[in-house]
């Protein structure tokens, strides 16, 4: 099954102001009882200038065929290519057993691979156990998933999302919990949100959804919430899939990363560095504004940081708390909520 969703996308981040997006979105569900294969894309042109490309797929082997209980292999891949040539890069390898019937079932398993948030590779590795069911209309599905992201980032995401059918309506609803075990002092977060299909017929559909999604920190997509509305152009209506795929019900990714944003109208040059680039100098960009921004992926926490315009000493900042360094010198310190 293929479809097409072209509309308007608010999405807002902690400390930035909200995005509108205009964005076009293709995506393609194909279910064998020995394969599958989930692969969507979103073009988004936001409304003050500038573009982002994002796609993601997976695609699974089962064996053996038409038994309770299978074995599951696959890859998954995703990445990003946003108008700052910034871009990030996701792929996966994965493994899991699945038991299932036809109203009911559990899988256990995970996935290893390596993330690259525009910065630096790292690896990732998910655990992963889960339990889906059919009720009546609605399927819902449960899931548990502890985390491990660099060497520095560990944390246990619980999810759970269902999914409504009845006459021409199609609701969704999910919600998370995110908690760490490293760092230590990280806080807890949450999300949720909503979607609604009306379908006009077997081809067209209108789609509203809303909510917040957490922070994706492979690919450095900040935490953010949204609301859109959409029109879906598909080949058919989607029928109940004969199997649950863990990521069939996520509903929209990140639009965009952090921003850092300096203000110095004068300067012709501004660069920025710290432990978030293992300390490597990023070039900022002017605006016609006279700001200098560049998207920076910094996980959730606190950061050092120095300062360099056109071309001259590194330093702090003003309005940035300054903290002496273990090398004799001074650095800034950034608290990313």
């Amino acid at each position: 099954m293929g479809s097409l969703d072209a509309g308007l996308t608010r999405v807002g981040y902690s400390g930035i102001p909200g995005i509108t997006a205009y964005s076009i979105s293709p995506a393609l569900q194909l279910f064998r009882p020995n394969a599958s294969v989930v692969a969507s894309g979103v073009f988004s042109e936001f409304s003050g200038g500038g573009w982002t490309l994002q796609g993601s797929g997976s695609g699974s082997v089962f064996f053996p065929t038409g038994s309770r209980f299978q074995a599951e292999l696959g890859a998954a891949l995703a990445g990003s290519a946003p108008d700052s040539g910034s871009g990030t890069a996701e792929l996966l390898g994965l493994a899991r057993l699945h038991l299932a019937s036809a109203r009911h079932g559990l899988w256990a398993g995970g996935s290893l691979g390596r993330t690259w948030d525009g910065v630096s590779w790292r690896t990732a590795a998910t655990l992963e156990a889960a339990a889906w069911a059919r009720l009546g209309e609605a399927t819902v599905v449960a899931s548990s998933s502890p985390s491990w992201i660099g060497d520095s980032l560990r944390f246990l995401d619980n999810e759970a999302t269902v999914r409504w059918v009845t006459g021409p309506l199609e609701l969704g609803a999910y919600g998370g919990f995110r908690t760490w075990f490293e760092p230590g002092n990280a806080t807890a977060t949450a999300w949720g949100g909503a979607s609604a299909a009306y379908w006009l017929g077997n081809n067209l559909a209108i789609v509203a959804a809303g909510g917040s999604y957490p922070t994706d920190f492979g690919q450095g997509f900040p935490s953010g919430s949204y609301v859109a509305l959409t029109i879906r152009v598909a080949t058919r209506r989607p029928p109940v899939p004969g199997r649950v795929e863990s990521r069939e019900y996520r509903l929209l990714q990140p639009l965009a990363r952090p921003v850092v944003r300096v203000r110095a109208p004068k300067a012709n040059t501004v660069e920025i560095m710290g432990d978030f680039s293992d300390w490597r100098p990023l070039s900022l960009s002017r605006g016609p504004d006279g700001d200098w921004t560049v998207v920076v992926p910094m996980a959730k926490g606190t950061h050092r940081m120095n300062l360099r315009v056109n071309g001259g000493d590194w330093g702090v900042p003003p309005g940035v708390t300054a903290l002496n360094d273990d090398f004799g010198g001074v650095v800034g310190i950034l608290v990313v909520e």
